[in-house]
């Protein structure tokens, strides 16, 4: 019953502990997700130890590495209420991924081409031929690449700074000459204050990269890179999207470091 109501387009429009709440309301009884356990608020704890482990991939803070890991299990406790989990790791980890996807559900609409022009406007030092970076970079070589790719969107989810990471002012061609050619390709797309993608050395470490500023040439023409603008509107619209839906599920939750 619940993975056909999970197919309404009104389901699909929420997230995880949001499902659930759109199913009450449909029967006639608006309450939260975690409602049904007889508590307010369900308190989760954090165990010292686990954000020590996690500190020896993830250099950060640990009041960031709480908020990542915090994430993580909120979301899996909205998974266990909606009894989709086994006590297996490999399944919480496929879990943890079925309900990020569910923080997708929500879709953004194709913007109109004024629309795009006013973001390109609005972000043109983005937009220009970079020569100079300042910027942050976090060596998840030990990560598989999936595991990259999810920490990254998580950290820029949640907003999470690199504040333990050293900061470094490099120029286009050095960066070049460092780290390679698809190295600079890649970043000169890059969005400041956004973790990237996992991206390869020409030494074959990986890394995800935190742009502060950039120096560069006037913009490019909106007409030269209008599909690139397109997809800078998408993904900026989409994690402003996830982080109201969490921010919606994750107001039912206390985290305790214990």
């Amino acid at each position: 019953m619940f993975f056909k109501l999970l197919k309404e387009p009104l389901i699909q429009f929420f997230l995880s502990g949001f499902v659930l709440y759109g199913i009450y309301t449909l029967m006639g009884n608006a309450t939260s997700p975690v409602s049904n356990t007889g508590q307010q608020t369900k308190v989760i704890a954090l165990a010292s130890q686990l954000l020590k482990e996690y500190n020896k991939t993830l250099p950060l803070k640990e009041s960031s590495l709480e908020k990542l890991l915090s994430y993580q299990e909120i979301l899996l406790q909205e998974s266990y209420f909606l009894e989709l989990y086994k006590q297996d790791k490999e399944i919480e980890k496929i879990l943890l991924h079925k309900m990020e996807l569910m923080l997708n559900k929500k879709g953004i609409k194709d913007p109109s081409e004024e629309l795009l022009h006013t973001f390109y406007t609005q972000h043109q030092q983005e937009y220009m031929e970079v020569h100079t970076y300042k910027l942050y970079l976090l060596d998840v070589t030990t990560l598989s690449k999936k595991e990259a790719k999810e920490t990254a969107h998580r950290l820029n989810l949640l907003e999470i700074q690199p504040e333990k990471l050293p900061l470094v002012t490099i120029s286009s061609q050095e960066m070049t000459q460092k780290y390679g050619a698809y190295f600079t390709h890649h970043l000169s797309q890059q969005f400041s204050h956004r973790w990237s993608i996992p991206v390869l050395s020409k030494e074959g470490s990986s890394y995800i990269v935190y742009i502060t500023a950039k120096e560069g040439d006037k913009p490019l023409a909106f007409s030269d890179i209008e599909t690139r603008v397109y997809k800078d509107y998408k993904w900026e619209k989409t994690l402003e999207a996830q982080r109201e839906a969490f921010a919606k599920i994750k107001k039912y939750y206390k985290i305790e470091v214990r």
